[in-house]
């Protein structure tokens, strides 16, 4: 990135800017940073610039700023005036002398307000003026930097800090207001989803679920291709539980277990929504939903809803259904390991319940249940 810098540094030698009062007299130079200190000083005047670019390059920012005021001493009037004083006010503020690099930032817009530096500089006084918490100033150099610049990224962050300037100075009373005033005002903003991710997050973590509920819901309507949309939903279903919309939750898990196979989240959005349907007071109701799903499901992955199925009718004491998805399952099984391990656990449940009609018989058992659909196992 130093290095286009630099190019664009020297392509602004072409360019012809007007002739400026005398400099050495309005700018605030240290005597201390002109005092020579055993380095021989050059005194070709593009070599001062040049100079003082390798020793920014290299944080020597001492160094930086006795060279580029050289420079500025030199030939006020060269076309990379504006240049060396924008970097000379970064040396100051690098060099922590916050004061000098306000005041070098000021000259430039003062002398040069159509510049590119200037503008940029009018940004880095309204940081430097928030730093010292003057969020009146610091407000209006930010308006100004927006009022000059193209829309981006670096005025999108003015207008955020101007956001933030509006909270301490009383105008929001909360730091929340913060964000939404913003993504309300500039909702094309490429800052806004997330800004509008983290105050989800924030109320996440204050437990206003409620208000985290909500801007789940935003971002999916406004900004969900900025994010990886199954993250989104998982959050969402996980605000529902939370809130104890179980059967929210549940169809929104399904949805991401149907919409994205390939889901990183797909175990925890799977226990997620076995944990919802458990706690949802209407079992029924959860086992009718849940048969819903299964219809939805290929064959050969039913397994897993299968055993949270099962699990409900297990609940309510259905012991002639749990045992009937227990064949679904042994069949269904891919290998004969699973299907041991499945006939072990049908066998537990038989002896704990002493269900005397419960038939365990191999194959045959399976291929009957093979066809059964869930619904008669409900109404049964």
């Amino acid at each position: 990135m130093k290095k286009y810098f630099f190019v664009l540094l020297l392509l602004t030698l072409l360019i012809s800017v007007s002739a400026f009062a005398d400099i050495k007299n309005q700018l605030i130079i240290p005597d201390s940073l002109l005092a020579s200190d055993s380095t021989q000083i050059i005194t070709d005047t593009l070599s001062f610039f040049l100079q003082a670019n390798l020793f920014y390059e290299a944080q020597d920012y001492k160094k930086s700023a006795i060279y580029y005021s050289k420079f500025i001493e030199t030939d006020n009037k060269h076309p990379l005036v504006p240049v060396a004083l924008y970097l000379l006010g970064n040396s100051y503020n690098y060099l922590d002398q916050k004061e000098k690099a306000i005041e070098v930032y000021k000259y430039i817009y003062e002398k040069f307000y159509w510049n590119y530096y200037a503008i940029i500089s009018l940004k880095n006084c309204g940081d430097l003026y928030f730093e010292k918490k003057d969020y009146q100033t610091a407000n209006r150099c930010y308006w100004n930097f927006v009022y000059y610049t193209e829309p981006g990224r670096l005025q999108d962050n003015a207008l955020f800090q101007i956001e933030r300037c509006n909270y301490y100075l009383g105008i929001y009373e909360k730091p929340t207001e913060i964000y939404k005033n913003f993504i309300q005002k500039f909702p094309h903003s490429a800052k806004s989803p997330e800004l509008n991710y983290k105050l989800a997050n924030y109320y996440m973590e204050v437990e206003n679920f409620e208000e985290a509920r909500m801007q789940w819901e935003k971002i999916l309507e406004n900004y969900k291709y900025y994010f990886s949309a199954d993250s989104i939903y998982f959050k969402l279903a996980k605000t529902d539980y939370e809130l104890n919309n179980f059967e929210s939750c549940i169809d929104t898990t399904f949805y991401l277990l149907q919409k994205f196979p390939n889901s990183k989240l797909r175990a925890a959005a799977f226990l997620l929504m076995e944990e919802a349907l458990v706690e949802q007071e209407n079992r029924l109701q959860a086992i009718k939903k849940l048969n819903v799903f299964i219809e939805n499901i290929p064959q050969s992955k039913r397994n897993n809803y299968y055993k949270i199925l099962a699990n409900l009718y297990q609940e309510i004491g259905f012991y002639q259904q749990v045992i009937s998805i227990y064949n679904l399952m042994i069949h269904n099984a891919k290998s004969e390991q699973k299907k041991d391990e499945l006939a072990s656990e049908l066998k537990k449940i038989i002896r704990k319940t002493g269900h005397k009609n419960a038939i365990i018989d191999s194959l045959e058992t399976n291929k009957k249940s093979e066809t059964l659909d869930l619904y008669d196992i409900y109404y049964e």
